[in-house]
């Protein structure tokens, strides 16, 4: 028995905050299309059916044309695992967690460039296939928790800008890490070999 087309959930990649008015939606797998589930809800039904030949992820890329839920001016799709350029989306680092067996996987899930929101909590996920994960701020450990039947570990952090690391965990022994790191302020732009430089600006600054 096949599952098909049980999963669709929008997301833009790099975004961690949805803003409609903008066409952009949050990388956070909680924006399920009407037709399909979120890539974690939908793995966990058939993770509990061994009978279950497998599912179909709608879609592997995005690709151009439906724009769904949005329309013009945006014009591909939003529900892609990759995205039109093959840049990988939250929802493969999520796959991998749940697929991967011959590996350790532990991805820290967002960026870690919020500017202005000092102290205020950001979410902060981990897909991982590690039964646990530590998060350390700046070197200091700030979170410790069990990864979930979805491979993620999630928590709220109080932003500081610096260094945030998640360290995959089985027992005490460390099986792989991972990092994210706040920029800093960009210098300069060059389109070589002719072009000038031109001083770089705050709308440059990639988030």
């Amino acid at each position: 028995m096949f599952s098909s087309e049980d999963t669709s959930a929008y997301m833009t990649r790099g975004a961690w905050r949805s803003d409609r008015q903008a066409q952009v939606l949050g990388s956070h797998d909680d924006e399920p299309a009407s037709w399909g589930q979120t890539h974690r809800d939908a793995w966990r039904h058939l993770a509990q059916r061994p009978f279950m030949a497998g599912g179909f992820v709608w879609s592997g890329f995005d690709y151009h044309g439906e724009p769904t839920p949005f329309e013009w001016p945006s014009a591909s799709t939003f529900f892609g695992a990759l995205d039109l350029c093959g840049f990988p989306k939250a929802a493969f680092y999520i796959r991998q967690a749940q697929w991967v067996k011959d590996r350790t996987v532990v991805k820290i899930l967002p960026h870690w460039n919020w500017a202005g929101s000092e102290g205020q909590p950001v979410k902060v996920m981990v897909a991982t296939n590690a039964p646990r994960v530590r998060l350390l701020l700046n070197g200091q450990a700030v979170a410790e928790q069990a990864a979930d039947r979805d491979g993620i570990v999630s928590v709220d952090l109080p932003y500081a800008p610096g260094r945030l690391e998640a360290v995959a965990l089985e027992g005490t022994r460390e099986l792989a890490r991972d990092l994210v790191e706040t920029s800093d302020a960009p210098a300069a732009w060059c389109l070589p070999p002719t072009a000038p430089c031109w001083p770089a600006t705050a709308a440059m600054r990639w988030r």
